[in-house]
């Protein structure tokens, strides 16, 4: 993509998203950035295990090494691995839209700067945040995934969606994509008859409305006639 080697495309993602890189972790992502501040998640995993957040303590563990492996600050790390799945998310919109509304390139990239642009994302200042859009990412990969021939990449989409259900809202998340897909399917296999019931409905209102019009004119036609023969 054009756009990945253009830099205002680097521009536009620090310029939109610059409070994911300078906002510090507040609320519920302080307590992740004090357990590696420390070098101790036990209260993390508590917190996670509780809420059955198992897939999500994970890749805080993945985190965790890479912060012991680099010695990288904590929000660094939290901000790119952020930055990082909001990009693919965004992809994964882009490669939805061409699939299901058959857009041609131009028309899915602008989808994909369209998506990229959102301002939800500001608030992407947190890790746990970061860390729902990574399920979502999943969610929406898997269902990519699984649309494919390939018996080993169904199986790995089936395993994204599966993952993907850390996060409860996600049941609904997978259930629309589908839903959209099909649903489109069935307007483009009924277009030509919707054309005409459109058409046939437009029809309808004009004509009445030229009924409604007339008759208004002979009404009053007929009151001032009365009136002035009074």
């Amino acid at each position: 993509m054009r756009y990945f080697k253009n830099n205002s495309f680097l521009l536009l993602i620090l310029f939109v998203h610059l409070s994911i890189f300078l906002i510090n972790n507040s609320w519920d992502g302080s307590i992740i950035d004090y357990g590696f501040s420390v070098g101790n998640l036990s209260g993390i995993k508590t917190w996670y295990w509780e809420s059955s957040s198992n897939f999500q303590f994970i890749i805080i563990k993945i985190l965790f090494f890479i912060k012991n492996l680099t010695n990288l600050p904590n929000e660094l790390i939290f901000d790119l691995f952020t930055i990082t799945f909001l990009i693919l998310f965004c992809v994964e919109i882009q490669k939805y839209a061409e699939q299901v509304f058959n857009l041609n390139k131009r028309n899915s990239q602008i989808c994909f700067i369209i998506a990229l642009a959102y301002p939800v994302w500001n608030s992407l200042t947190e890790i746990n945040l970061g860390l729902y859009l990574f399920c979502f990412y999943l969610a929406i990969l898997g269902y990519r995934f699984f649309n494919n021939k390939s018996f080993l990449i169904k199986f790995l989409g089936l395993l994204s969606i599966i993952c993907s259900f850390s996060i409860k809202s996600n049941f609904a998340f997978v259930l629309a994509l589908p839903f959209i897909d099909c649903f489109y399917n069935f307007l483009q296999k009924k277009k030509n008859q919707l054309s005409s019931l459109c058409l046939n409905f437009l029809s309808l209102f004009i004509k009445l409305s030229n009924k409604y019009f007339l008759l208004s004119a002979l009404w009053k036609l007929c009151w001032i006639q009365s009136n002035s023969t009074k």
